[in-house]
Formats: structure tokens, C-alpha cells, sequence
């Protein structure tokens, strides 16, 4: 490896030279070399001006200057290797290049601490941060990476403490603010979070990121009325930005099936109402009554388990007929390879507590009924099976045996084995929940919450 650059002797000044004396040699080595006449010439010091002009490029030009060459001649070897992805053989020639360093550590911590980072060894980028920001404590950048490194080892408390240095030392540095909010949002501290949300429009205005985390922190806290607040900010950023309306259709729509798969649908259809007018697609149209409906379904399935009359069987199938209809529908937002298997697993959950169902429907004849003038939704939604054990409450041919054999092929496949049960009582989806008799007279009202007496009801199963 040559000798570094000098470039006191380009400019023909000495070491000790004050800005207006770089300022001065410059001008006159501009006469020297004018860059119409030679580029080449006015390219090397222009370059020498630039290190030198800036405190801190001068500051490790002249530790550079005077250091042993062989730090220059590792280091130009590390980072030739971090650029071709050699990511292990740069650590090796940095570490070796520190070992040549005099003065206060420099460019190769920094590159470093790069390395590591890529590598994805975060505890030693932050070793190698946390050392320089003892030496450089007014580099926001240096801040800025300390943070980083905590961040990806989720030690949020620690990355936001230091984030906030960096925005101390830059506050237009817009993904130290990203990170911040990351950081306050994993840790729980909502109301700080928001506050340098707003922090943040202040300083750079209206984008669609400040406001999807105020309404994803709504969400979480079950703000209903100030989702619906920022909501309307981001509604109202996409019409007024046709640049960023599809964007932000596209992110609200995928919002709104992530919170129908966590049952969170006041918030889905509210999302829904809203993409509606922005877009005017139809199937946006579509996609929002279908989530109504399945709103409404599911909020009589709730209910349906709460009740103690049911037993588990019918239960599980109200349960599984629901799911596979919202799979279906394409209610639930799921992976192609996942959506068909979960649609062939639950359809043949469906149809096996049909078939245990149809093996002795008198069992569940009040069951029935019961759904069918309490519940009409889940009625509705299962009628042509439902209408069919009414209307043959005293069986459909299908003989227990078949069943019985069914069931234990089907368990095999889910890693179960019921194969020494030898009949239908023995299986737990017959269990009949009970009502102690003295919560209610005969006469008086059924504690299950069906309105009928208590004789009439889970008194008489007993």
C-alpha cells in the first residue's frame, strides 16, 4: 500500500494552518489548476480543500497522517472486503487495524461497528458504539447506531433512552423519530408515543406512518372514539395526496383483515366504512357486509358458548361451520397453501360432528331448537342441517359403528388414538351440562338463559 494522502503539501500550507490560510491556498491552487484546463489537477484539491475545511474530516486526516501505515493499509483491506461481502475477513483486517491506531479510536471502529451490525452480532456493535460515543459524545450518528444496536437485541428501554440523545444532538434526522416511537410503542408508554407522534407532523408534516401508529396504539387501548379521530386524519391525507392514496388504501385494507382475524370488528367495519367512499370498488362494498354479517354471527356464537345447555359437540360445530364460512368467504386474509388446508381440515371437522349429530339426533333435538328461536343468525347460517334433524328427530340410517370407525381414523390423523373406545358414550362430546336443581324451583325460570321453566328445560334432563 502507498502513502496516504498529504494534503498540507497539495495545497503547499503547513499543518498548522488557520481556515482563512486553507481558504487562501486554495484559491490559489485553483489559479494553478483551473478545472477547464485540468480537471484531474483541480479534482485532488478540491478533495484536499474539503478534508481539510471541516474540523473533523481534518482531525482524522492528521491522525491518519502521522499513524503507522499499516492502520491505513488494514483498514483500506477491511473496507475493500466489507464491499465485496466479506463480512467475517473485514472484522479480521479491522481488528488488526486497530491495533496499528494512535490517537482516539476512529474509522475503523465506526466500519466496525457497520460490519457487526450486518453480521448481525448486535452485543458487539453495541461495545463498539457504546466505546465511541464516550470519545465523540456530540455525534448524533454515533448516538443514532448505539440506539440501534439495542433495539435489535429488544432492549427497548435502553435504544429509547438513546434515541432520544440522538434527537438532542438532530432532530431532523426523521428515523431516529421512527425508531423512537418503536421503541415507546414495544415498551407500552402510549402517551409519550403520541406525544412525539405529534412532535413529528410538526416537523415534517403529514405522512401516513405517524398517523397508521396513532391508530394502531387506539386499537390496542380500545380507544374507539380517537381511532376514529386519527382515522380520519389518514383518511383525509389520502384524498387530499393522490400520491399516497393507493398506498394507504392498500395498508387499510390489510389493517382491517388483520383486526377481523383477531375478532376485533368494530374496528374492521369502521376502516371498511371508510375505504368504501375512498375507493368505490365494489368488492370493498362486498368485503364490508360480509364482515357485518360475520360480526353479527359471531357475536350470537359468544353468547351460544356462554350458555350452559349446549353440549360440547354442538358447540364445536356452530364453531367450526362459522370458521370455515369465513374462510370461505374470504373473510380471514390467509396464505393460498395455508386457506386450503385449513378449509379441508375444518370442512371435515364440519362434517364429522354433522354425522355424530345425525347418529342420535333426539339427543339434541332441544338443542336444536333452542338455536333455532334464540339464535337465528346461527340458525340461519347451518338451516338445511338443522331443519333436517327437526324434521327426523328419531335418526337418519347412519349406524354408530360407521361412526364410531370414522372417528378413530380421523383422530389417528391428528396424532390421537381413541382406538379402545368401543362406542359413542364413551367419547365426552355427549356430556350434558348440568344446572344445580337448587338455583330454581320446576316453575321457575331455567337458569340457562333459554326463558323457558326450568321443568321444561335442564330440569328435565335430569
Amino acid at each position: 500500500m502507498g502513502q496516504p494522502k498529504n494534503y498540507y503539501q497539495m495545497l503547499e500550507i503547513d499543518e498548522n494552518a488557520t481556515q482563512d490560510q486553507i481558504k487562501k491556498a486554495y484559491f490559489a491552487a485553483v489559479r494553478k489548476f483551473p478545472p477547464e484546463k485540468d480537471p484531474e489537477g483541480f479534482k485532488g484539491i478540491r478533495e484536499a480543500y474539503d478534508i481539510l475545511s471541516d474540523p473533523e474530516t481534518r482531525k482524522e486526516h492528521n491522525r491518519i497522517l502521522h499513524a503507522d501505515p499499516r492502520y491505513e493499509q488494514y483498514f483500506k483491506l477491511g473496507e475493500q472486503a466489507y464491499e465485496s461481502g466479506d463480512l467475517k475477513l473485514a472484522v479480521e483486517h479491522l481488528k488488526t487495524a486497530r491495533k496499528y491506531a494512535s490517537g482516539k479510536p476512529g474509522l475503523a471502529e465506526s466500519l466496525l461497528g457497520i460490519v457487526y451490525m450486518k453480521m448481525k452480532e448486535y452485543k458487539k456493535a453495541t461495545d463498539i458504539y457504546d466505546m465511541l460515543q464516550e470519545f465523540y459524545p456530540e455525534e448524533a450518528m454515533i448516538h443514532f447506531n448505539l440506539a440501534f444496536t439495542f433495539y435489535k437485541r429488544e432492549m427497548y428501554v435502553q435504544a429509547a433512552r438513546i434515541f432520544k440523545k440522538a434527537l438532542e444532538l438532530d432532530e431532523y434526522k426523521e428515523d431516529t423519530w421512527l425508531f423512537l416511537f418503536d421503541c415507546l410503542f414495544h415498551i407500552k408508554d402510549y402517551k409519550e408515543c403520541r406525544k412525539r407522534v405529534w412532535e413529528c407532523t410538526w416537523r415534517f408534516g403529514d405522512q401516513p406512518v405517524y398517523y397508521y401508529r396513532l391508530t394502531e396504539m387506539d386499537i390496542l387501548e380500545n380507544r374507539v372514539d380517537l381511532f376514529k379521530t386519527d382515522l380520519q386524519l389518514l383518511v383525509k391525507l389520502a384524498r387530499t395526496d393522490k400520491d399516497k392514496k393507493k398506498n394507504i388504501i392498500r395498508n387499510l385494507v390489510e389493517t382491517a383483515d388483520d383486526l377481523v382475524a383477531d375478532l376485533k370488528f368494530e374496528f374492521a367495519v369502521i376502516i371498511y366504512q371508510h375505504l368504501v367512499k375512498l375507493s368505490q370498488k365494489k368488492e370493498l362494498r362486498i368485503k364490508q357486509t360480509k364482515i357485518e354479517q360475520y360480526a353479527a354471527l359471531h357475536a350470537q356464537l359468544e353468547i351460544l358458548k356462554k350458555n350452559p345447555v349446549f353440549r360440547p359437540l354442538i358447540i364445536d360445530h356452530a364453531e367450526s361451520h362459522l370458521f370455515n364460512y369465513a374462510v370461505t368467504e374470504g373473510i380471514y386474509k390467509i396464505d393460498t397453501d395455508e386457506k386450503k388446508e385449513m378449509e379441508n381440515e375444518r370442512k371435515h371437522l364440519v362434517e364429522m360432528s354433522e354425522r355424530l349429530i345425525r347418529a342420535r339426533p333426539g339427543s339434541f333435538l332441544d338443542s336444536i331448537l333452542t338455536i333455532k328461536n334464540e339464535y337465528p343468525l346461527i340458525y340461519d347460517q347451518n338451516r338445511d342441517f338443522y331443519d333436517t334433524l327437526v324434521e327426523n328427530p328419531q335418526g337418519t340410517g347412519i349406524k354408530e359403528a360407521e361412526v364410531l370407525q370414522e372417528m378413530k381414523e380421523m383422530s389417528r390423523q391428528y396424532g390421537m388414538n381413541i382406538d379402545s373406545i368401543e362406542s359413542l358414550d364413551e367419547l365426552n362430546c355427549w356430556t350434558q351440562p348440568t344446572v344445580n336443581q337448587n338455583q330454581a324451583g320446576r316453575n321457575d325460570p331455567c337458569p340457562c338463559g333459554s326463558g323457558r321453566k326450568y321443568k321444561k328445560c335442564c330440569g328435565g334432563r335430569h
